[in-house]
C-alpha cells in the first residue's frame, strides 16, 4: 500500500528529482525568454528603421549626385589645365615685361645723358654767343 510506482509524476519534489520542473513553469520560462527576444528584436528593428530613414539615399538622388560630382570633377580638370596654361603665359609675359622694363631703364639713362649733353651744349653756345655779343659791343 506504500508503493506509489503507478503514479506517473511524484506529488512532491524530493532532493533526488531536483532537476525536475513541472511543464507549466517550463512554458512560463520559455514565454519570458521569447518575450525578451521579441523586445530586443523590436528595439533593433526600430533602430534599423531610424537608421534607414536618416541614412538612406534613394537611387535616383544618388545617381544625380554622382553625375553632378563627375561634371564638377571634369570642370575642375578643365579649370586646372586652363590655370596651368595661364600660369605659363603669365610667366612668359612677366619675362617680357622685365625685358621691356630693362630696355626702358636703359633708354631713360640714354635720354638723361642726352639731355645733359644738350644742356651743356646750349650753355656753351650761350656763353659763346654772349662773348661774341660782348666783343662786338666793345
Amino acid at each position: 500500500a506504500g508503493d506509489d510506482s503507478t503514479t506517473p509524476f511524484p506529488a512532491t519534489s524530493t532532493t533526488d528529482d531536483a532537476d525536475y520542473t513541472d511543464p507549466l513553469t517550463l512554458y512560463e520560462r520559455k514565454i519570458t525568454s521569447l518575450q525578451t527576444t521579441v523586445d530586443d528584436q523590436s528595439k533593433e528593428l526600430y533602430s534599423l528603421r531610424n537608421k534607414l530613414e536618416n541614412e538612406f539615399v534613394p537611387k535616383g538622388v544618388k545617381e544625380g549626385v554622382e553625375a553632378e560630382k563627375r561634371e564638377a570633377e571634369a570642370k575642375l580638370e578643365t579649370l586646372t589645365k586652363t590655370n596651368e596654361t595661364l600660369s605659363t603665359e603669365l610667366a612668359a609675359t612677366g619675362a617680357q615685361l622685365a625685358a621691356v622694363e630693362k630696355a626702358l631703364a636703359e633708354k631713360e639713362e640714354q635720354y638723361k645723358f642726352l639731355i645733359g649733353e644738350y644742356n651743356e651744349l646750349c650753355e656753351a653756345v650761350a656763353v659763346s654767343f654772349d662773348k661774341k655779343v660782348l666783343k662786338s659791343d666793345t
